[in-house]
């Protein structure tokens, strides 16, 4: 087992050095150009990057979001750039969609302070504090629920698939205080 990369990446980067066809898709192709990095190699590196600049829909808010997630997490400078200029453009014309999404609630702290740290993020100040406390209590709401959400009665309409454990805190303040 290799622990840092991701079992299906690893198996792509597999098929790939025994001259078959990666099977690469928008959802493994983060994880296999970081393996294809770290293992040097650099035909497969391109393969991914390629694909990657081929298949991102610029006006998809949802898919940005994810790929500038995972890109942030994985600390690939390069693409979370890249999908951070993208969102800096859907900001203008788009605000209410990127900051509504159900992945922007899901982002990590990481990605999120990347975001916040941007010149570029053109929104009204009263929307992004909206968003940014929806996300601060959508970690709290987790921890209070400790994974049974349906404890409650309360289901949000668009509440996040997937909150981090390490993302968990006792209230949305404690959210929010890292990002400062």
């Amino acid at each position: 087992a290799v622990p840092d990369i991701e079992p299906s990446a690893f198996h792509c980067m597999l098929r790939y050095v025994h001259h078959l066809d990666p099977r690469l898709c928008l959802d493994n192709a983060m994880q296999v150009y970081r393996a294809a990095d770290k293992y040097q190699i650099f035909g497969l590196l391109e393969a991914c990057g390629t694909f990657i600049d081929e298949h991102v829909d610029p006006s998809n808010v949802t898919q940005v979001l994810t790929l500038f997630d995972v890109a942030c997490r994985m600390g690939l400078e390069r693409y979370s750039h890249t999908f951070l200029q993208i969102l800096e453009q859907l900001s203008r014309v788009q605000t209410r969609q990127v900051l509504q999404a159900k992945e922007f609630l899901e982002l990590h702290s990481v990605s999120l302070a990347t975001l916040l740290g941007s010149d570029g993020l053109c929104v009204h100040e009263e929307l992004l504090w909206t968003a940014i406390r929806s996300w601060a209590e959508v970690r709290a709401m987790y921890k209070e629920q400790s994974a049974e959400p349906e404890a409650t009665g309360h289901v949000a309409e668009n509440k996040p698939t997937a909150v981090a454990a390490s993302e968990l805190v006792p209230s949305w303040q404690d959210a929010i205080r890292p990002l400062r």
